[in-house]
């Protein structure tokens, strides 16, 4: 594989996309991202399916982070593209049709179709001096020592690793929070209370700010109470302490605290908004590596 520059993707640039100061100017379109999404797909409803519509939150913050498109069409089209390559990746290499890897690398081939036209439009943009931040803008803009672009195919194949990563997982963790908070109204008043003391200290309009999160600490101690009964990512997990390279290849605690940014936001605006129960407690959850719930986790919502 061709060398690139420590300017390249896989050392140094995904650590700046994700520090600290990048994510907190991100944090602002989390908020506002995860709001409107509950109200387009759940304002007015009384039942609901969480799992659903919590992947589609998800994709489109991965989306808006990496790839700076949050297009409602595009998202839908990519849910169930993305479902079938997280699956096809801890199943047998057999790319017959019929089996979930010959579904995946179909999945596959869909999304670098798609990945390849946001490529174009963001070449175009970028041709027009429109300044971008997402992380697929400096991907284009920054050349190995040679002073070669990297090929546009090898970007999307990039890019779609990176929302790979951030999706299902991120997803998973989100329900079954909600399974377990809508389970236990003690411990859902406890964190509604904490967030609504944190929308009473803000101006009407005022988006979540960094110093916000640093006040959801119980409701963090749930996520991880949530993750430690129900790993989003079954026998693989490891905690990235602080940043390191290894073997030439960055390795960002950035990533993991986009993820936690990711699930506060979209908390945030569940508990002002809904309080909810879950209809079927005991649902079947399937899945060997990552655990899904069967029904998609369906709710009953109290619109507050």
């Amino acid at each position: 594989m061709k060398k690139y520059s420590p300017d390249i993707f896989k050392t140094k640039i995904l650590g700046e996309k994700t520090a600290p100061e990048a994510l907190a100017r991100f944090l602002g379109k989390m908020d506002s991202i995860s709001h409107q999404l509950l109200v387009d797909h759940w304002e007015g409803k009384e039942e609901v399916e969480a799992y659903p519509l919590v992947k589609i939150i998800t994709l489109t913050l991965s989306c808006k982070f990496i790839l700076g498109t949050d297009n409602p069409e595009r998202i839908a089209r990519l849910v169930s593209d993305f479902d079938d390559v997280t699956l096809g990746m801890h199943s047998i290499m057999l790319n017959v049709p019929g089996t979930i890897f010959y579904k995946a690398n179909k999945a596959a081939a869909a999304i670098r179709k798609e990945l390849l036209l946001v490529i174009k439009e963001k070449e175009a943009a970028l041709a027009t001096g429109e300044p971008l931040h997402d992380i697929l803008s400096h991907m284009i803009v920054i050349t190995d020592p040679s002073g070669k672009h990297m090929p546009e195919a090898e970007i999307a194949d990039k890019m779609m690793g990176l929302i790979v990563a951030g999706y299902s997982t991120v997803a998973t963790a989100i329900t079954f929070m909600m399974k377990y908070v809508g389970e236990r109204p003690d411990i859902y008043d406890k964190i509604r209370a904490e967030h609504m003391e944190i929308a009473a200290s803000k101006k009407e309009g005022e988006l979540l700010e960094w110093e916000d999160m640093h006040k959801m600490k119980y409701s963090w101690n749930v996520i991880c109470e949530t993750m430690r009964l129900n790993p989003p990512f079954q026998g693989t997990f490891r905690e990235v302490l602080t940043d390191f390279t290894y073997a030439g290849l960055h390795h960002s605690k950035g990533l993991e605290e986009y993820a936690r940014l990711a699930v506060l936001a979209f908390l945030h605006n569940m508990v002002k908004k809904y309080k909810w129960e879950v209809l079927f407690p005991d649902e079947r959850v399937i899945g060997d590596m990552i655990p899904t719930p069967e029904r998609g986790l369906p709710l009953r919502l109290y619109q507050l």
